[in-house]
């Protein structure tokens, strides 16, 4: 049992600068092998849209760049997978909240790409991101790992959205003016993967993490709960990426 679970986990070098020296910031509230058998089987509740699972993971920093991550972590097969076969009925039960919310960013989005043309949403969820825009005049497709919600997102909205990542759902250079990534290059095992994005002339829009929203969360989990700004996600985008990049709080 322990042995099988410990080849779940995956030690990883900083994904910033390739280091592989830190020292832990927060150790993990169980044994690695426990953790890992845990991740695996409820991978489905933990890494579903709405989860507010408690992580157990120890978070370590990088010595040599700063850069804050998990280590070790639950191999990233295990984890797409999680997020393959999780189905989300409290998510897509706060449609009306989240597409008021989407509406705003929509808005906020066109100030940078006004032309309304070609976007693609990576990690949609249920769509409702892509619904408030599609409404506003954008031409839509989606990405989502989660069958569950692309199915739903599909039937409920009449949206294009594939089921799986940016790796398995290939689209052609150019294919977009806008590619927008809500709450998701954090969930991402490795962001330089990929060459390029499906991308010209285009925005990559990123949705940091938000002061109200972590208080909230922090009054649910109590003082174990860790909230990291988004200062690193902008340097993947200038230095990693080569990407030009817009911040709003």
């Amino acid at each position: 049992m322990v042995s099988s679970a410990k080849t779940l986990m995956e030690h990883i070098r900083c994904n910033l600068c390739g280091a592989d020296d830190y020292k832990v910031k927060y150790k993990g509230a169980l044994k690695e092998e426990l953790g890992a058998a845990k991740g695996a089987r409820e991978a489905g509740k933990l890494y579903s849209a709405s989860s507010y699972h408690i992580g157990n993971d120890q978070v370590v920093e990088c010595n040599k760049c700063g850069l804050v991550y998990v280590n070790p972590r639950l191999r990233a097969d295990v984890i797409i997978k999680g997020y393959s076969d999780a189905e989300d009925m409290a998510y897509v039960s706060q449609a009306e909240g989240r597409l008021r919310t989407f509406r705003k960013s929509v808005k906020l989005i066109e100030k940078y790409a006004p032309g309304k043309g070609r976007l693609l949403d990576v990690g949609c969820a249920a769509g409702f991101f892509l619904k408030a825009a599609k409404d506003s005049g954008w031409d839509v497709r989606g990405v989502e790992p989660s069958r569950w919600l692309a199915e739903w997102g599909r039937k409920k909205y009449g949206l294009d959205i594939r089921a799986g990542t940016l790796d398995s759902v290939k689209f052609p250079s150019n294919s977009f003016d806008a590619v927008t990534m809500w709450d998701v290059l954090e969930h991402v095992p490795d962001p330089f993967a990929r060459d390029s994005l499906p991308v010209h002339r285009g925005s990559l829009c990123l949705s940091p993490r938000n002061r109200v929203r972590d208080m909230v969360q922090k009054n649910h989990f109590g003082s174990g709960y860790r909230s990291f700004r988004p200062q690193p996600r902008l340097v993947f985008l200038r230095k990693g990426a080569g990407l030009s990049s817009s911040y709003w709080p």
